[in-house]
């Protein structure tokens, strides 16, 4: 099989389902974040924050689908 025909396939399947995902988790994100203008703002412009979760725990579901589907692409559809 062709380098063409991996890259049209994945593009169409495993690809394309992840960007679908991946899509509803940046608008799901969106819509629940919700700024708060009241709040007095930090004399640091940056702030870290470090989020760190567990192997375990649930994150956003659509985020973690568009990796599943990203890794099965690059499985899958590796030439070399």
């Amino acid at each position: 099989m062709s380098r063409n025909f991996h890259a049209v396939t994945a593009e169409f399947n495993a690809l394309y389902n992840g960007d679908v995902a991946f899509t509803g988790g940046k608008e799901e994100l969106a819509l629940s974040f919700r700024d708060n203008f009241w709040e007095i703002l930090p004399v640091e412009r940056i702030q870290l924050k470090e989020e760190l979760t567990l192997p375990g725990q649930q994150t956003n579901p659509n985020f973690e689908r568009a990796e599943e589907k990203a890794a099965k692409a690059i499985q899958k559809h590796s030439i070399y």
